[in-house]
């Protein structure tokens, strides 16, 4: 008897439910550390070594990249583009993903044609357009892929749910991490043009008990701080085996996207994966909070795997997930004043 799609689900919450996520010191990613590119989410000190009692040689400025040499305890030691060593805090390095899990579906869309609507509708100077950069050579990789920071600890969170995802057939397909601010303050801007053009999607946003900055915020938000993720999940229908760094790496050559509450970037109530909105900066509130009644198989299942791997979801996007641990651990946090252009990715595994 053919199994659903629905009891296929039903299975994996049964036993992701009984699974432990795994720890930090247990997650291990598709490739070897070095040659990631760091992007510091603030302005980093440059120290001459891995402890306290080590010279500061300087500091480098937020945005920056760097080529991660190795890790140290609390630091990595990194390369400059000007050819200077240092070590550099861990805690506020976001890591190039790609570099670390080449397997997950990479799609910023935000580089090159930003999906953002409301209620369906486009919205003015914001859809389709190009936000900041898109591909670039890695040689990591040796290949174009999208640039895609996070913290580096949200990286290893992110590792888990991947590897999660893959051995049930699946993939997540991230459409961004790490956001300039300037991004984030041209959406809001043009959705509230939207709001005012249009009663209808007024009505949605500002009169559904939810409110703009829930959909995009006005000031700085995870996406600039460096650790949430835009993600979707996807059904791997082939893979290659691909050899990257000196490791053989099984990369999905073609895969489906599940379909969602809604579209991806819909900045509205019908995106919503929660029936209410609860504090974003709190792990557990959002589990004593029904889900909302547009949420489908497929997003229970991302949100399955995101959550296992230590992630919480945002209650008015299905698509969005934070690592709170990460943002407990940075007492200093990003502004998002700056974008990614480039990396400087290289294989030295």
């Amino acid at each position: 008897m053919k199994r659903t799609f629905t009891a296929i689900v039903t299975l994996v919450l049964i036993i992701s439910a009984l699974c432990v996520p795994a720890s930090a010191a247990e997650t291990t990613f598709e490739l070897p550390l070095a040659g990631t590119t760091g992007y510091g989410i603030i302005d980093l000190g440059l120290r001459s070594g891995d402890s306290s009692k080590t010279e500061k040689l300087g500091t480098v400025p937020a945005g920056t990249v760097f080529t991660i040499l190795e890790e140290g305890s609390s630091y990595f030691r990194m390369k400059l583009q000007d050819g200077n060593i240092g070590w550099v805090s861990k805690t506020y390095t976001m890591v190039n993903l790609p570099d670390l899990i080449p397997s997950i579906r990479y799609n910023a869309t935000n580089s090159y044609s930003a999906l953002y609507r409301s209620c369906g509708k486009e919205i003015p100077e914001v859809t389709g357009k190009a936000f900041y950069e898109g591909k670039t050579w890695n040689a990591k990789l040796g290949y174009e892929e999208f640039n895609v920071p996070v913290l580096y600890a949200m990286a290893k969170k992110i590792a888990s749910a991947q590897s999660a995802a893959m051995a049930d057939g699946r993939t997540l397909v991230i459409y961004e991490g790490y956001r300039p601010l300037t991004v984030q303050q041209a959406v809001n801007k043009g959705l509230g043009a939207l709001m005012t053009a249009d009663a209808a999607v007024n009505k949605a946003v500002a009169h559904s008990g939810w409110g703009k900055n829930w959909f995009i915020a006005k000031s700085v938000s995870n996406h600039q701080r460096g650790f949430a993720i835009d993600t979707s999940l996807a059904e791997v229908t082939s893979l290659e085996d691909v050899e990257i760094d000196g490791r053989t790496v099984k990369i999905p050559s073609s895969y489906t996207e599940f379909k969602m509450p809604t579209e991806m970037h819909e900045l509205s109530p019908a995106a919503a994966s929660l029936a209410y909105g609860v504090d974003s900066k709190s792990a557990t509130a959002w589990k004593k909070v029904p889900m909302a009644g547009t949420m489908n198989d497929a997003a229970k299942l991302l949100r399955t795997y995101c959550t296992n791997a230590g992630m919480s979801p945002l209650a008015s996007e299905w698509w969005h997930f934070n690592d709170l641990d990460a943002r407990t651990a940075t007492k200093a946090v990003g502004t998002g004043g700056f974008s990614i252009i480039n990396n400087v990715s290289a294989a030295l595994g």
